[in-house]
């Protein structure tokens, strides 16, 4: 299926994340009875798989970090759900795992450059092709990521990471967003 949303487990590659992440906690489901206590004591081991995640070198060198990002996000959402308690140093990794992704990068980059304001002539001058519904579909993904991934930032850093307060990031799941799109 690919991605059917902008949010961070609206996509086969983070719910396939999200299922190896919760296999290594032991769980069957992030709201399963015990998931907080399951994911503090599988932490470490968590935080390795995250960061297990290869960035793939292109020929020019530029490493594509869309999967060691994702898994951050995942991760950040699972711990952030179930109310964990964590350091302020995996507070501080999680974010730059987060910030990591190439494609937020590019996108801060270019709606700083353009004030806030995407369009199809910029996406053309640094030749940024045209996604599945054309550059109109590109721009509304590029909003919506970027939105996606500052809300999980902003919900991290306030984030009390003493835990025992469950904070949940909205995300639509396949189903949902099938009919949903089936209704309209």
């Amino acid at each position: 299926m690919g991605c059917w949303g902008f949010g961070i487990i609206e996509s086969d590659d983070a719910m396939d994340l999200e299922c190896e992440l919760l296999e290594i906690a032991g769980l069957e489901s992030a709201t399963a009875p015990g998931s907080r206590s399951a994911l503090e004591k599988h932490l470490g081991a968590l935080l390795e798989r995250a960061k297990a995640e290869p960035a793939p070198v292109d020929d020019d060198g530029v490493a594509y970090t869309y999967d060691y990002a994702t898994a951050h996000q995942v991760l950040t959402l699972l711990l952030m759900g179930a109310g964990c308690t964590f350091t302020e140093e995996i507070q501080k990794e999680l974010l730059a795992g987060i910030e990591s992704c190439h494609e937020f990068k590019l996108i801060t980059m270019l709606l700083k450059q353009s004030n806030g304001i995407l369009t199809e002539n910029l996406l053309q001058n640094f030749h940024i092709e045209n996604g599945f519904k054309g550059y109109a579909g590109t721009i509304e993904r590029m909003y919506g990521r970027h939105a996606a991934i500052t809300g999980l930032m902003e919900a991290l850093k306030a984030y009390s990471i003493q835990g025992g307060t469950a904070v949940s990031v909205p995300s639509r799941g396949l189903l949902e967003t099938m009919f949903q799109k089936s209704g309209d």
